[in-house]
């Protein structure tokens, strides 16, 4: 598709997107699809969304930061973590099966649908959790900043999932905190892409633009309204994103 064209779309999709990827994660699932579409190779798809979801990273944690929605004291041990994690990742991520992540995500997401819906302050309120179980809240997200760095579709999904659920985070509380971790890990997994040809800059950065713009609206949007509607959000999000990787 020509650039005249395929540029401005992308801008627009990626303010859109973004809206609700601010909040819950899951902006891959159209982004990565559309870029194909544009006409990039698979991995160069994959990797330049990296660079792009930067915009609705920047631009959230701004509001988020402003209403004092991060919880300060986990940002160090979660970097710790996603760094370590995510540098592993994008080395695997040259040899890496796209199909087989993409069905194994879908059944966690819709393992986690039901599990949502029972548990109705799961996400909405903060709970006090056993030494333990953050523990094994942890060791979880090492797993899942592994998955990011190579794949990394639906991964916001998962990061909080395991915060609400072994740390007591609000579904706010967990976007917003996550953020910082994840752009200090995103920016060295990129060097890793970039210096192995897996970034297109241009359709990235265009990206990285419209995301930001959306993002900050998204998430000044998702303090105004709260957990209880994050929660519809990232409920719809996980269901939608179940069938595009299990079925499409």
């Amino acid at each position: 598709m020509q650039e005249l064209i395929a540029l401005p779309i992308l801008f627009v999709v990626s303010i859109l997107v973004s809206l609700y990827s601010s909040m819950v994660g899951g902006g891959g699932l159209i982004m990565i699809p559309l870029l194909l579409f544009l006409g990039l190779p698979v991995k160069v798809a994959i990797g330049s969304n990296k660079l792009g979801v930067m915009g609705v990273r920047v631009g959230a944690l701004i509001q988020y930061w402003k209403h004092g929605k991060i919880r300060w004291k986990f940002v160090i041990p979660f970097t710790v973590i996603f760094i370590i994690g995510s540098v592993i990742g994008a080395l695997i991520f040259i040899e890496v099966n796209e199909v087989l992540m993409e069905k194994l995500v879908g059944i966690f997401l819709i393992a986690l649908v039901p599990l949502m819906l029972i548990k109705r302050n799961a996400g909405v309120k903060r709970t006090e959790v056993s030494k333990k179980k953050r523990i094994l809240g942890y060791c979880l997200m090492g797993i899942v900043a592994l998955y990011s760095g190579f794949f990394g579709v639906a991964s916001g999904t998962m990061v909080y999932t395991v915060l609400i659920f072994t740390m007591g985070f609000t579904l706010i509380e967990a976007s917003a905190t996550h953020k910082i971790p994840g752009i200090i890990t995103t920016s060295i997994v990129l060097f890793i892409l970039g210096f192995n040809g897996l970034l297109n800059y241009k359709y990235a950065l265009v990206q990285m633009a419209g995301m930001f713009i959306g993002g900050t609206i998204g998430a000044r949007h998702a303090v105004k309204k709260g957990n209880k509607f994050v929660k519809g959000v990232f409920i719809t999000l996980a269901v939608v994103s179940a069938v595009k990787l299990l079925f499409f």
